[in-house]
């Protein structure tokens, strides 16, 4: 347990202390980004960060096509989430009500992918929701699991079906997720040049990661990156 809060004032008048404890995270996370616009703005948006004690999310959100329009598709998506979670929905909940909202506010033929891990600080578990979205990678040492899901983006159908996968970690373990421009960067191996390139990577900052996938994205790509990168 831990002292939820940090001050506690002791006067001459005042000789009782108060406070609550609450119970202590036993797992940190440390997270970073790395982007590159095919636009003058992103169609890629993302999130990370404690919605709730002991609960940690990651979330990205691609909208269909590049530029303004995308943006605001994968912008409201991942803001959706970021409330719905912090209000303390929980993940179904959550997801349905996003995407009746994407179906009512959509008037052309427009959508947004949905990767979304839920992280749970006290256990060390993670769940791993995908609505449209490429594959997320596990980096635990030198090996590597691929969590994948085949579900069409949301704001698409009104009955969207909501499978998650469940992951137990351990210390050190990295999570990598993309969106679908870093996946297509090499079209004839897709997942497998990500995998390989984790399996051979030794370092464990997420900063320096996730800068080496996008400089390894944007060489493959050459003078003709298709799509926006996250």
């Amino acid at each position: 347990m831990i002292r939820e809060n940090a001050m506690c004032k002791l006067d001459e008048n005042n000789k009782m202390c108060h406070y609550k404890l609450i119970e202590a995270e036993n797992y940190g996370v440390a997270s970073a980004v790395a982007r590159f616009s095919k636009e003058e703005i992103s169609g890629d948006s993302y999130y990370f960060g404690n919605v709730a004690p002991g609960k940690y999310i990651i979330a990205i959100s691609d909208g269909m096509g590049s530029g303004f329009e995308a943006a605001m598709e994968s912008n409201t998506t991942i803001t959706l989430i970021e409330k719905f979670m912090e209000a303390g929905f929980d993940r179904n909940t959550t997801m349905k009500a996003i995407n009746s909202i994407l179906l009512l506010k959509n008037n052309s033929e427009s959508f947004a992918t949905v990767d979304l891990g839920i992280i749970d600080l006290y256990e060390g578990i993670g769940e791993f929701i995908k609505v449209g979205a490429v594959s997320t990678f596990i980096k635990s040492g030198f090996d590597v699991e691929i969590i994948e899901n085949k579900n069409l983006p949301i704001g698409i159908i009104e009955d969207i079906e909501i499978e998650s996968e469940i992951y137990q970690f351990k210390n050190g373990d990295m999570i990598i997720m993309v969106s679908d421009g870093v996946i297509d960067a090499d079209n004839e191996l897709k997942d497998k040049w990500i995998s390989k390139l984790l399996r051979e990577y030794s370092g464990g900052n997420p900063r320096d990661l996730a800068d080496y996938i996008l400089q390894r994205s944007k060489e493959k790509y050459g003078d003709n990156i298709k799509d926006d990168l996250t």
